[in-house]
């Protein structure tokens, strides 16, 4: 095909109109091509009607959609209920329940004919227009003359051959194995989680609630992730989006999505900085196939050509956007920045992308999904034994997977510099970016001094905003944080950051350097101490009444015990801290080490700035 990816969608303009939208995105400039097949699509939409096959799967997956909505109705958190009157406000719309929206559809759904959807198609398609609007990187040549010739031609493109329908079910997916043997569990009971040992070395971690209702989460952690690729080499990251959407077994993407049509089952794959990670939200009654589905993609992996070049594709499209503001240059590099010498967090070069082949990703995530031992951790509304038993079935019925796996390279934060790291970027000329650290610790022990740090990030947040609104007269939006790496026990950072004036980077690092001194000189005074601790302590007695938050707390227990009594005391720590406690802190891992920063500019920077930035100008600027 020469488009990566297509859609059309509906925009309702309240008391203005309707509009049909048909957006592409064209592959390599061949805007022309993709219009044409695009346009070959709607003609073929238009010609005939959908077959009843078609409509059933989009009614089955209609349908999932609204009962799920009904299970979990009853556990819909405040900020949603809000956000649903304001969607509805700004339609003049009305809100109704999950219940009354199922009955409608089912009342509604018998009358969805083939025929009258042809008859709604060719309502879409019709009234004013086509307009086009294009957007290149390069001018047409021909100008506006020729965009139009296209889109005529376009318009006469004949009807594209429909592909025949194909039904596709779990008894397609290859046999896994016998059943897996659990052989140990250990109770937390404080916390209501129980861990099981399977006999072929993988782990479930399960918490059971109702949180969510209808709704379990699942997650399967494997290997090292991150810190199991070469520090040397350049990063296959870009390209791990590809891994799920390639398929498994025989079944590509189009198969996985039939397979999956009404089903309440799906699968995302990352790789997080100690482990290849596969998740999918599913519900009691789809946990068994969910599991299969994830177990068989580690079993049966399936790497695929067509699809790898049009992710690629897509990446080489959207690789000039990476320039295209001050924040996202910063984004770009800030792994970099942060992680000196690495290959693995260093920003990928366009030309490494031009060079990548299909086969690159195998190479590069096939051993990363055979790697290491499973540990399996399922949160929601569902039974342990129905968890234990599908466990079991699936992967506990995998082949026992190797125990030991080379160490993670080490990792090193930034050192201290007193000149920035200088980018440009090639958007608006008054905007600029800058970020200021310093290095601290990581590692899995010392957690109380990492709770306090992450507390001070939020007081030095709050000063920086006030201060740059102050001095400067303008209100921008600082961020502030403290990162830890457990995996990398020298990897700490405390930093904070803004989108600037260019004029105004020297106000902000010297504003930001005299917070931190004071807060490592005096404590914080009780009213402020209150005004940072409240919003945390508050916020964490909420994540811990969710799904979410347990799917990541509860990652490493079976390997790292110690974060079971870290999670234990995470809210009581919040709540017992001082503002001693943050003072101490910051002095003793923030304070007494030199700072070190990095500024984006505008492509065309005032030459005062320029000057001043000289000498990382010269090392870093026109990097990829």
């Amino acid at each position: 095909a020469s488009f990566i990816g297509a859609g059309v969608s509906i925009d309702r303009t309240r008391n203005v109109g309707e509009t049909t939208q048909l957006s592409i995105t064209a592959r390599d400039g061949r805007w022309r091509d993709a219009l044409r097949e695009n346009f070959a699509i709607v003609r073929d939409a238009l010609r005939a009607p959908p077959s009843q096959a078609e409509l059933a799967r989009e009614l089955s997956n209609l349908r999932l959609a609204f009962n799920s909505a009904v299970a979990g109705e009853s556990t819909v958190r405040s900020p949603q209920r809000a956000q649903q009157l304001i969607n509805a406000l700004d339609r003049g719309d009305v809100v109704i329940s999950a219940a009354a929206m199922l009955a409608l559809f089912e009342r509604l759904a018998p009358q969805m004919t083939p025929a009258r959807i042809d008859k709604a198609t060719r309502t879409l398609f019709s009234g004013t227009g086509p307009r086009l609007l294009l957007m290149t990187p390069r001018a047409v040549e021909g100008g506006n003359a020729a965009v139009t010739a296209a889109l005529d031609s376009a318009e006469k493109t004949p009807p594209a051959t429909r592909a025949a329908e194909r039904e596709v079910s779990f008894d397609a997916l290859p046999r896994l194995g016998p059943p897996g043997k659990p052989l140990s569990r250990q109770r937390i009971e404080d916390m209501d989680v129980t861990i099981v040992r399977f006999a072929n070395g993988s782990t479930l971690t399960f918490k059971q609630s109702d949180y969510e209702k209808g709704s379990v989460s699942v997650r399967l952690r494997l290997g090292n992730g991150i810190s199991g690729l070469s520090p040397n080499a350049p990063s296959p990251l870009w390209m791990s989006g590809a891994i799920a959407p390639s398929g498994l077994a025989d079944l590509d993407l189009d198969a996985m999505e039939r397979l999956l049509t009404g089903r309440r089952i799906g699968m995302d794959v990352g790789v997080a900085e100690d482990a290849l990670v596969l998740a999918g939200t599913t519900n009691a009654q789809d946990l068994p196939d969910q599991l299969r589905l994830l177990a068989t993609k580690l079993a049966y992996p399936r790497w695929d050509a067509a699809l790898f070049n049009r992710y690629k594709a897509g990446a080489l499209e959207n690789y000039e956007l990476s320039f295209a503001s001050a924040a996202a240059r910063a984004g770009r590099e800030v792994g970099g920045v942060t992680h000196p010498g690495d290959a693995r967090w260093r920003p990928i070069p366009k030309e490494t992308i031009a060079g990548a082949r299909p086969a690159d990703l195998e190479r590069a995530f096939a051993p990363l999904l055979a790697a290491g031992p499973i540990e399996a951790i399922i949160v929601g509304d569902v039974d342990l034994e129905a968890a234990v038993a599908a466990m079991a079935r699936t992967i506990g019925a995998l082949p026992a997977r190797p125990q030991s796996m080379p160490p993670p390279a080490a990792v090193v934060p930034p050192r201290p510099n007193p000149t920035p790291v200088l980018f440009s970027h090639k958007g608006d000329k008054d905007q600029a970016y800058a970020l200021i650290g310093w290095s601290t610790f990581g590692g899995t022990g010392r957690i109380r001094e990492r709770r306090a740090l992450a507390l001070a990030a939020n007081i030095f947040q709050v000063r920086l905003f006030d201060r740059l609104r102050e001095e400067e007269g303008a209100t921008y939006s600082p961020s502030a944080s403290a990162n830890s790496s457990e995996s990398f026990p020298a990897w700490g950072i405390f930093v904070a950051a803004a989108e600037i004036r260019p004029e105004s980077s020297a106000t902000f690092f010297r504003i930001a350097r005299e917070i931190v001194a004071d807060l490592a000189t005096r404590p914080v005074a009780p009213d402020e101490f209150a005004r940072a601790q409240n919003p945390v302590t508050s916020g964490l007695a909420r994540q811990v009444k969710t799904n979410g938050y347990w799917l990541s707390a509860l990652e490493k227990w079976t390997a790292e015990p110690v974060l079971i009594e870290q999670t234990r005391n995470h809210l009581s720590d919040y709540k017992g801290m001082t503002p001693e406690d943050v003072r101490a802190a910051v002095a003793a891992h923030v304070a007494e080490e030199g700072d070190w920063s990095m500024l984006v500019v505008p492509e065309k920077a005032p030459g005062n700035l320029a000057k001043t930035q000289q000498p990382a100008a010269k090392a870093e600027r026109g990097g990829n």
